[in-house]
């Protein structure tokens, strides 16, 4: 399956539950990808815990930023799926193409739907308790499972303005029905007045499921922590409690690296290092050790 602009049209089509079908059952055949992606030892990712994210050729080197430096007890633990892109440090499951697309153009909307699709694989998964979800335009700055909370609520999320709101580019999701839920009610193939995540917190509201805003400061948005192109005063103050920094609020995959590289390069610089294997808040690691080397990992190739 090509996921196009052509495809979403078809997916709107009379005979579009036919066609959706045929194209998630090939998602869905992909053999034991994320069971053994859980079964990982880490010494830094949570028993049962998995990491996600999307990718396409035209974000492939927001991914590649994102993960270059982070230990391997986390790779080892994190997995894509790799729309007819090649990435450097993760399990990938290798698929069709999609076509650039900035904030709001292009397949944004069916790429923000379609990472509800993955979460359901992952957590179709035996073994997968709880996955995190985190856009590939986030710069990771110290391990987050150091400040999730070990238990809690069905989903936990970045903040989407520092007042609350959800941001479904980073957030870990505990329920298994919740993500069934999103998949049977959501109607992303036909067009949409809203953001994806504006709809799914009304979703999740209505079903009665309980969302959790995590700490803005530690899990930040470019939009109020702006370390490009120039710092900000309250910015630097704040860079060293940040686990997380979301490059919302920039529209151009161009600019989204810049911005990951500079707060990565002022976190090296001004910040002590992070200490990847000691989970706080996390719970315990799965298995012993930290994990092999970082590397080239797919399947179905």
């Amino acid at each position: 399956v090509r996921f196009t602009a052509a495809h979403m049209a078809a997916l709107r089509a009379p005979d579009a539950a036919l066609f959706r079908g045929h194209a998630l059952l090939a998602l869905r055949g992909v053999p034991r990808f994320w069971e053994d992606v859980v079964r990982r030892p880490s010494a830094c990712v949570p028993a049962g815990t998995v990491v996600a994210t999307i990718v396409n050729r035209h974000h492939v080197d927001l991914l590649n930023a994102q993960t270059a430096p982070l230990a391997p007890c986390f790779l080892d633990r994190y997995g894509a799926l790799c729309l007819g892109a090649a990435v450097a440090n993760v399990s990938c499951i290798p698929w069709a193409d999609a076509a650039a697309s900035e904030f709001g153009g292009g397949e944004y909307t069916m790429l923000t739907w379609l990472k509800w699709e993955v979460l359901g694989l992952a957590m179709r998964a035996p073994s997968v308790e709880a996955t995190l979800w985190i856009d590939c335009d986030i710069a990771i700055l110290r391990n987050p499972f150091s400040s999730l909370p070990p238990h809690g609520a069905d989903l936990s999320h970045q903040r989407n303005a520092v007042s609350g709101g959800l941001n479904t580019g980073l957030m870990l999701v505990r329920s298994k029905p919740l993500v069934r839920h999103v998949l049977e009610h959501a109607s992303w193939w036909e067009p949409q007045r809203d953001l994806e995540q504006v709809v799914v917190e009304r979703m999740l509201g209505a079903g009665g499921y309980s969302l959790a805003p995590l700490e803005y400061k530690t899990f930040a948005s470019h939009c109020w922590l702006k370390a490009w192109p120039n710092a900000t005063k309250y910015a630097l103050a704040l860079l060293c409690h940040a686990s997380t920094l979301h490059t919302n609020c920039l529209a151009k995959a161009a600019d989204k690296l810049a911005a990951v590289d500079a707060v990565k390069s002022l976190h090296r610089a001004r910040c002590r290092p992070a200490t990847w294997h000691r989970l706080g808040g996390g719970g315990g690691g799965g298995g012993g050790g930290g994990g092999g080397r970082a590397r080239l990992k797919g399947v179905g190739t």
